[in-house]
């Protein structure tokens, strides 16, 4: 019999099985050396060092690989060939999906659970916290550059309202807080989340596309779905993490999605200096940018617009398995398009 700790850290193990297999599919399909070569490898050589992580917790010496997988199989979590959905089920914690009323967006819930078992997998205690607002609130058509020197402001008075769950356990060292957008007209990512380690933090963003490959066009990943997440593409490859703030009221209009960007940009960093605060943390930096896609990958999304920063990264389909076969219907995947 197995010791609930050797069960709980191969269930682990399974769950980073399923994805990684999915990810040697999608490289075999992937042209070399493409952006999207280049990203899924960056997450296989991830995945890994936690596999090697969680072996080392279990007290094992034996190769990964080999190893890890073989005891997978024997236990029933995944086959040598197609794993069935339900056994993909097993290794995902019990975690289920509920939509809320008014949303209806499978596809943003799947992704926010996850990334929660991706934190799992790493050690930390996940908490799911839904905001009252949308963060940061969508923008009227009043002047931009205004709306921009007023965010910090009516963010300062939104968080105030915001749910006594944003706080933090001194007892457990590492922690994760997942929001869900209060409204579905943030103007930010989907999928916010606030990391903590020790008195350290950061805030993570999840921008969410559902959509069918025949409407996927690059340039809408560069001038809609990057400045959502607080970053401004120049001229196609240059990525601007940290867009300039402008002095002046006519810099919105001479560029538009750099405006956007920054307003974004700007809610992230006010949410990192709010959850700073009531969390009582040393410091809290922005982390993660995700755009999480339903598109798998192929020669069409080979040249997906990827930044080469660390702290800017792409899940395709194959990235969000297991979780996506077990709890998103096959029809609602790359049918629905999203704007």
């Amino acid at each position: 019999d197995m010791s609930e700790n050797s069960r709980g850290a191969l269930l682990k193990q399974a769950f980073l099985f399923h994805t990684m297999r999915a990810i040697d599919d999608g490289l075999s399909d992937c042209p070399k050396e493409s952006n999207a070569d280049r990203e899924l490898n960056y997450i296989k050589k991830r995945i890994r060092e936690l596999r090697n992580d969680l072996s080392k917790e279990d007290g094992e010496e034996t190769d990964v690989e080999d190893q890890i997988s073989e005891e997978i199989f024997e236990v029933g979590l995944a086959t040598r060939t197609t794993t069935s959905n339900a056994l993909k089920y097993l290794s995902c914690f019990g975690l289920s999906c509920s939509v809320r009323s008014g949303f209806g967006k499978e596809f943003e819930e799947m992704v926010a659970l996850h990334y929660m078992r991706l934190k799992q997998v790493e050690g930390f205690e996940t908490k799911r916290v839904t905001l009252k607002h949308a963060w940061p609130p969508k923008r009227n058509k009043g002047s931009l550059w205004e709306q921009i020197l007023n965010l910090p402001d009516k963010l300062n008075e939104q968080f105030e309202t915001e749910t006594g769950d944003l706080q933090r356990d001194p007892a457990i060292d590492k922690s994760c807080l997942v929001f869900s957008q209060g409204t579905a007209t943030a103007q930010g990512g989907d999928v916010l989340a606030l990391v903590m380690e020790g008195k350290k933090g950061r805030i993570d963003t999840i921008q969410c596309k559902n959509i069918s490959k025949k409407t996927y066009a690059p340039a809408d990943v560069r001038e809609k779905w990057w400045p959502r997440l607080g970053v401004f593409v120049r001229k196609e490859i240059d990525f601007n993490l940290y867009p300039q703030r402008g002095k002046n009221k006519t810099w919105s209009e001479e560029s538009p999605e750099m405006a956007n960007a920054h307003y974004s940009l700007v809610g992230l960093e006010k949410l990192a200096e709010l959850c700073k605060e009531r969390c009582s943390l040393d410091e809290v930096t922005i982390g993660h940018r995700i755009i999480a896609t339903s598109l798998a990958m192929n020669k069409i999304t080979s040249n997906f617009p990827i930044p080469e920063d660390a702290d800017l990264r792409v899940w395709f389909r194959e990235m969000l398995e297991p979780t996506i076969s077990v709890l998103v219907p096959s029809d609602a995947i790359e049918l629905e398009e999203e704007g």
